[in-house]
């Protein structure tokens, strides 16, 4: 995936993942997106640990919404966040939420939408 403004993009199609942190571990919610290639379909579904040891991360889907364990999103193919190119809104979705780490540390994601399932893993120090 190549879409310059976003930064460091992580993960492989159909799902990708970008967040705000800078590999740098805070207490507060991280500003997240995941990246959906249009082509896979489906409902969006996220969990996330911590590896070698037994966190699990947390979600939110906006800043008022309750943390969850599972990140899922039904329809992530309409109402999400548009990107002002138009023609990579026809090829992805844009799914905006909060990651919570509850430690620094190395963690994982696995995130399916379909019968795509894609591991991500980002370090924090």
């Amino acid at each position: 995936m190549n879409i310059p403004e976003l930064g460091a993009v992580y993960g492989v199609s159909p799902i990708w993942f970008v967040d705000d942190s800078s590999a740098v571990w805070r207490r507060e919610p991280v500003k997240s997106m995941w990246i959906l290639a249009r082509s896979a379909g489906g409902a969006l579904r996220v969990k996330g640990r911590r590896l070698g040891g037994w966190q699990t991360a947390q979600f939110q889907t906006n800043a008022d919404a309750p943390r969850t364990a599972v990140l899922e999103v039904s329809d992530p193919w309409h109402g999400g966040i548009f990107n002002p190119r138009r023609e990579i809104n026809r090829e992805y979705a844009f799914v905006g939420s909060y990651v919570i780490y509850p430690m620094p540390g190395c963690w994982e994601f696995i995130a399916s939408v379909q019968n795509h399932q894609v591991r991500i893993v980002r370090e924090l120090h």
